[in-house]
């Protein structure tokens, strides 16, 4: 795959990654983050609560190992992918959690404003930024859009995404800046990976059934 032909297996997925990353850098830029926390967490519904409990498990490490085992029937370097890019943007995002140490929104607004929490969720209160699954979730959703290169599919891997990532702020887990950062380093990890990934001799290894 030469890099011009990876970037338009995944040209919808980036052109549409890229209007989310201005929109949110916008926000972020025009009100603080507590504010913008604060007026996302009115929003919510028992329909929502349910929905996004559930949807944020699929930024989880055991998810991406699910659907690299999955692969492994159809190609072993997409496989490998998916392993790769997952764990240097996990790796990544935890360096920088722990050089941060930010507190997340519980801790933050401790003493200061009542949130809407979900009954069964965990909250933690520390290395808030950036989002680990928002950087999990971006690198797998977009290697699968390159993977699947139908643009239905780069649609729908993209709206994926960015409702996990969502997933993070509605539980107030983190802040909306957190899942931008996060979600900019798993694109980032996950493009420089798929366009140097060609370069890599794959015969040894390759048993191919999605390309036939």
């Amino acid at each position: 795959m030469r890099i011009s032909e990876s970037f338009a297996r995944g040209s919808i997925f980036y052109v549409l990654y890229a209007v989310f990353f201005a929109a949110l850098a916008i926000l972020l830029l025009l009100f603080p983050k507590a504010e913008l926390h604060l007026w996302l967490n009115q929003f919510h519904t028992p329909f929502l609560d349910s929905f996004f409990f559930y949807a944020t498990q699929l930024g989880d490490g055991l998810f991406v190992i699910i659907i690299a085992i999955t692969l492994l029937f159809f190609r072993y370097r997409y496989a490998l992918g998916i392993l790769v890019t997952f764990a240097v943007s996990g790796i990544i995002a935890q360096l920088i959690k722990h050089l941060s140490d930010l507190p997340r929104p519980v801790k933050y607004f401790e003493g200061i404003a009542e949130l809407h929490l979900i009954e069964g969720v965990k909250m933690l209160t520390s290395h808030s930024f950036p989002s680990g699954h928002s950087a999990s979730a971006f690198a797998l959703c977009l290697s699968l859009a390159i993977i699947l290169k139908k643009r239905v599919w780069q649609l729908a891997m993209f709206l994926a995404a960015i409702t996990i990532a969502y997933s993070r702020v509605y539980l107030s887990q983190h802040f909306l800046v957190d899942i931008w950062a996060g979600s900019a380093i798993g694109t980032l990890v996950a493009a420089v990976y798929w366009q140097y990934e060609q370069k890599i001799q794959w015969n040894w290894i390759d048993k191919s059934v999605l390309n036939k």
